[in-house]
């Protein structure tokens, strides 16, 4: 093989390259993209605090509560990332996209972005239920079928992570977003799985310290420090969405690199 055919190589895709693109984007919009986060996750806390806020409930409307929270977390975060696939690969670009422009772009795909997302939901739950049935015939939910259905829910979660960026980027209808999906991380899921997990582990990293924190706070600050808590929260939730938001973008843009061997002028050529 020559070195003009390895130079014209596109580039693999790349677990720590895709990490270090993330932060950088997010870190250069902190402020719109923050503020983006914020829009979709104070309907969450207040959907929360409106859930957990009467003690007489009974266990019917509990569940209807912490289903009805559930389904909006879940279309909330779809929306979000839809909002923010925009403002990402404009960065990526070189470019710079406010905060009306990345909502205006996201809010216009709502039905398809919304579709998806319920297509995806769906398609993980169906995915857990069916590998913890043998779990429940052998009465061993937590030895097989817990571990099981996490599995499932990581491989349906990873085959369709970027639906919402194809949706956006390539409008080609709810199914062929899907499909394009698993097209584009076909044989680099485990790179993708191992990016997401990377995700949580600093998810839980914030959190904990978080709890460690503000726990130890409350014992001698009391209401003031509970409400303080509560606002940190928000921060630290909305910074965790913003960063799964911008990473499912970067990861779209790299998978399409690495596997269509286009380039990001090319990617972006769409919103012109």
């Amino acid at each position: 093989m020559s070195v003009d055919s390895v130079d014209r190589e596109p580039p693999k895709f790349r677990v720590g390259a895709a990490l270090s693109k993330t932060f950088s984007v997010l870190f250069r919009n902190i402020v719109p993209f923050g503020i983006l986060a914020l829009i979709f996750n104070v309907p969450l806390l207040l959907l929360s605090q409106f859930g957990t806020g009467s003690g007489t409930e009974g266990v019917g409307m509990g569940l209807l509560s912490q289903a009805v929270i559930g389904l909006a977390t879940i279309l909330l975060s779809f929306l979000l990332s839809a909002t923010l696939v925009y403002g990402t690969i404009l960065e990526l670009r070189g470019g710079r996209a406010g905060i009306v422009e990345c909502m205006t772009r996201g809010f216009g795909l709502l039905l398809p972005v919304i579709g998806v997302g319920i297509l995806v939901s769906l398609a993980i739950a169906v995915a857990v239920f069916v590998s913890i049935v043998p779990g429940l015939f052998f009465n061993a939910i937590l030895v097989v079928a817990a571990p099981l259905g996490m599995i499932a829910a990581g491989v349906v979660a990873v085959m369709f992570s970027v639906a919402i960026p194809a949706a956006v980027v390539e409008r080609p209808g709810i199914m062929d977003s899907l499909t394009r999906s698993r097209e584009l991380t076909k044989g680099n899921r485990w790179r993708v799985f191992g990016l997401f997990v990377l995700l949580v582990i600093i998810n839980f990293v914030i959190t904990g310290a978080m709890s460690l924190v503000f726990g130890v706070s409350m014992l001698t600050a009391g209401a003031e420090a509970s409400t303080l808590l509560i606002i940190v929260n928000l921060l630290a939730q909305a910074f965790m969405s913003a960063l799964f938001a911008v990473t499912t973008a970067v990861i779209y843009h790299d998978l399409r690199i690495a596997k269509e061997g286009v380039n990001v002028e090319q990617i972006a050529a769409v919103f012109e």
